[in-house]
């Protein structure tokens, strides 16, 4: 019975020591953590993605610049001679000079650039002697026919109407041909040496024909959009 007794007494204390926890302090591992995904992105606003234009604040800036421009316009065109012998002059001199931009006996740059004077000091003349003054909207631009691209063109799109989304094929057209003359002027004033001046080759101002094409890209995208929501 005494064998008995202590072997009871000694199961109980071995159960006893399994039960206990470790005396170190060290408590049991911990599961693994699971991660849950941030949801921070997804909750973010849809608009974020799709920054509405600052059209009052583009509107001013082309507004700006086109006003710059006419007051120079007009500043030359006041000190041009005026007699009708001066403007037959002219007109012929703005023949020829389409007729060298056609030409590859002469310099289009050169052609391109007297094309501009001639409208800078506030001539205008009929389609057959500038035919790039009267090109209806949504033409694609060829400087060898059409000349240097006017910077205050997309003006035109004022004209017609209906807003921007009934001529939203002309006005991308005009669009194109503002960001070709744009970067052909930027090229040509990269191949001059430092110190020879701009001249202005494809457009007749590089200023406010960026604004334009910041201000009417941002237009016809707000234009768009409002149809889709």
């Amino acid at each position: 019975m005494k064998v008995s007794y202590s072997l009871a007494f000694l199961l109980i204390i071995l159960g006893v020591t399994v039960a206990m926890p470790p005396l170190s302090g060290s408590s049991p591992a911990k599961p693994a953590a699971v991660q849950v995904p941030s949801t921070a992105a997804a909750d973010a606003p849809h608009a974020i993605a799709h920054e509405v234009p600052d059209l009052a604040s583009l509107r001013e800036m082309f507004h700006h610049e086109l006003s710059r421009h006419q007051a120079a316009t007009l500043t030359r065109a006041l000190t041009r001679d005026r007699t009708p012998l001066a403007y037959t002059n002219a007109q012929l001199r703005m023949h020829i000079h389409f007729l060298h931009l056609r030409h590859p006996d002469y310099s289009a740059h050169d052609a391109l650039a007297s094309i501009n004077d001639l409208r800078s000091r506030g001539y205008r003349f009929a389609a057959d002697t500038d035919p790039g003054m009267h090109a209806p909207l949504g033409t694609r631009w060829d400087f060898a026919l059409l000349g240097p691209y006017p910077a205050k063109r997309l003006l035109a799109v004022e004209e017609g109407k209906g807003g921007l989304r009934k001529v939203e094929d002309e006005v991308r057209q005009e669009l194109d041909n503002a960001r070709e003359a744009l970067w052909m002027q930027m090229d040509t004033e990269m191949a001059r040496g430092r110190g020879e001046g701009v001249r202005m080759v494809f457009t007749d101002d590089v200023k406010l024909l960026r604004s334009a094409v910041e201000y009417y890209q941002a237009r016809l995208r707000v234009a768009l959009e409002a149809v889709r929501v």
